[in-house]
């Protein structure tokens, strides 16, 4: 981010969570079902998580029942979107296998009967165009004993300034360390889940709460001096 003048600087969160287990690199969340880690280092923090499933049966987590939920305003996982890609890639064949499949019904436009008489010796080649569109999926299936990558939100797209303050807007080294409890954090959210174990139709609600416990702002030197 950027101060009011041209000088670069870094404003990095300290988190602190409810019945997770955290360290330097991650946070945890375990049952007897599953563990969730969730690594929220990088640019406005990431939501994305690891669901491991300690099972022997498929888990499936329900989107439509699952949501990030930002102080107080809920984002949902599941939207019921439709997606459309396309792409041209380049055939072809020989006449000989271009009769086999002509013989099989297998009719490609490049390929006419004239082209493709028994015997000739004859390659032919052209573009194909597709178009694929895909549907979001309304679950997440996570085989038995592995895990998946959930894509989720980042934390805050925003940051906090005191104008007032050039030694904290501006530092030429960290700044002093602005603390919070959780009544008055600026930023509360969590991760709210919902899945089924194999064919249960009883779901599982998790809730995986966090806040801002405070920030430090660092100066660019300062801050890849720190993480080095």
């Amino acid at each position: 981010m950027q101060s009011c003048t041209t000088h670069f600087y870094y404003q990095v969160y300290d988190v602190q969570s409810e019945g997770l287990d955290s360290s330097d690199d991650m946070v945890l969340y375990s049952n007897k079902d599953c563990k969730i880690i969730y690594d929220f280092w990088s640019e406005a923090g990431d939501m994305s998580f690891f669901f491991m499933n300690n099972t022997d049966k498929d888990i499936y987590i329900d989107l439509s029942r699952s949501f990030i939920i930002r102080n107080g305003i809920a984002y949902d996982y599941f939207s019921d979107a439709e997606y459309t890609s396309s792409a041209t890639s380049m055939a072809g064949a020989s006449a000989s296998l271009a009769k086999s499949y002509t013989q099989f019904g297998y009719e490609f436009p490049m390929w006419t009967p004239t082209v493709v008489a028994r015997g000739a010796q004859f390659t032919a080649t052209g573009a194909v165009a597709k178009s694929v569109t895909t549907k979001e999926p309304k679950f997440i299936c996570v085989p038995s004993n592995s895990a998946k990558r959930v894509v989720s939100f980042n934390v805050s797209d925003y940051v906090y300034l005191d104008c007032g303050n050039k030694k904290l807007n501006n530092p030429k080294r960290a700044s002093k360390r602005i603390e919070y409890t959780k009544e008055k954090s600026p930023l509360v959210f969590s991760n709210r889940i919902v899945y089924y174990v194999g064919d249960s139709e009883d779901g599982v609600s998790i809730d995986n709460s966090f806040w801002v416990s405070g920030f430090t702002n660092h100066s660019h030197k300062d801050f890849f001096y720190q993480r080095a």
